[in-house]
């Protein structure tokens, strides 16, 4: 059976399928206030990767929190679904709010408390061309290109409106203001492969699922048997798939690896063998 909430956790992709809404509240301050250390954390599911001096862990209940690099909880996973690494130290928190997930809060984990939503310029896109405009479903996606929908299916055209890619897929990217990206995750007959540019299958359509990590060259796979693995940009693997989670962060790369597998949370390197972090 698929893990979705897996699926959620790792996919790039996975914070632009909820419509982000922020909501001022009072600040919360977990930082001083009933500090424990790792071995305290109930039901523990599995870390995340470190981003500086954080990272995101996850409970069997499917709570998630953060801590520090000295196993302290920051921030105790007993209200949030989702937490994400925003920017620096600040990290977004999702709420399940009348059966829709929102990022409720913005979190700096190093001062441990809410902070104002940190502001995003967005780069201007021009207009899409007139091809592009007789879909009812056309957006720029990366590199310039255009993705569109026809039917059930999905394409890609130039940023003159030349059509690259005919409605192939059953799924495409969303809208990005990513000016440079050298290939696009597409899904076909269920499963999940990457093209480039000009339409090439880069990573064939074998796995559920497929996550890319442009910084790192690395791609994250989820296979049929619900076990996480690693690949590099051209498909070859680098860590089989027998992993029940896997988390990679673009600073410590392949050197800090989070895996969880047969009731244990750790962290290995490419080399399969076991790193200490705390």
């Amino acid at each position: 059976m698929q893990n979705n909430y897996s699926l959620c956790r790792n996919s790039a992709l996975s914070s632009a399928i909820f419509a982000a809404v922020f909501e001022k509240d009072q600040n919360i301050n977990h930082k001083n206030n009933n500090i424990m250390n790792v071995k305290d954390i109930k039901n523990l599911k599995h870390f995340g990767a470190f981003t500086g001096e954080f990272a995101v862990y996850t409970t069997k209940d499917k709570k998630e929190g953060i801590i520090n690099r000295q196993g302290e909880v920051i921030l105790p996973a007993d209200k949030y679904e989702l937490v994400f690494h925003h920017s620096d130290d600040v990290f977004e928190l999702w709420l399940n709010t009348d059966g829709v997930i929102k990022c409720s809060k913005f979190f700096d984990a190093k001062l441990g408390k809410e902070v104002p939503a940190p502001e995003v310029e967005k780069p201007q896109r021009p207009e899409l061309p007139e091809n592009a405009k007789k879909y009812e479903e056309a957006h720029w996606c990366a590199s310039n290109r255009i993705v569109f929908k026809e039917g059930e299916l999905y394409g890609f055209m130039d940023e003159n409106g030349k059509v690259i890619v005919p409605p192939t897929y059953t799924s495409g990217p969303v809208p990005s203001t990513t000016s440079v990206k050298d290939r696009f995750s597409v899904k076909k007959d269920g499963k999940n492969g990457y093209i480039d540019l000009d339409g090439n299958v880069v990573i064939p359509f074998e796995h559920p699922y497929v996550g890319y990590r442009e910084k790192l060259g690395i791609h994250l796979f989820h296979s049929k048997e619900d076990k996480w693995g690693i690949m590099d940009k051209k498909g070859q693997i680098i860590i089989p798939a027998i992993y029940d989670y896997i988390g990679v962060d673009n600073t410590h790369g392949l050197d800090e690896i989070a895996v969880a597998k047969d009731g244990r949370c750790y962290f290995i390197n490419a080399k399969q063998e076991e790193v200490k972090v705390f």
